[in-house]
């Protein structure tokens, strides 16, 4: 939970002048917003960024992208995402190597929030199509330290 700062009162009648919270935790995705494939793992023929998304078109089961993050395993990490498009299949996001800690499979457009615990070994990021034929697009990925 965020530490509090509180500022100080004013005046002869202490009157209370505000209160903030402490800083949000880093971002730790480069280009969540999927503007080119800088940073991530190329994609296979089934994936491609166009228009500021990632894009899975007719993928494999187990089509994906991936990025190292540097997880602090115990540590529990908010993960934010958009899913803009879907006409088939489903997309989630996963923390790989050591044991894998799966997010929820999305299968409808919508914005989805999701906590995820860290293993002992998961040193990656991966988005990924989960069933045959999945077609979707994603965007505005997110990962946070919770604080």
């Amino acid at each position: 939970m965020p530490e509090a700062k509180f500022n100080k009162y004013v005046g002869a009648s202490d009157k209370f002048v505000g209160l903030s919270a402490a800083p949000s935790a880093p971002e730790l995705v480069v280009n969540g917003g999927f503007a080119d494939g800088s940073s991530w793992s190329p994609p296979g023929p089934e994936m491609n960024f166009l228009g500021g998304t990632l894009n899975a078109v007719a993928a494999p089961a187990f089509t994906g992208i991936d990025q190292a993050i540097a997880f602090e395993a115990g540590a529990t990490y908010i993960v934010k995402f958009d899913v803009t498009a879907r006409t088939a299949g489903n997309v989630r996001i996963s923390f790989i190597n050591g044991t894998q800690r799966n997010g929820t499979l999305r299968a409808a457009v919508g914005s989805y929030t999701e906590e995820l615990v860290a293993n002992a070994g998961n040193n990656a990021v991966v988005v990924f199509a989960v069933a045959v034929g999945s077609t979707w697009s994603i965007d505005n990925l997110s990962i946070k330290k919770k604080v």
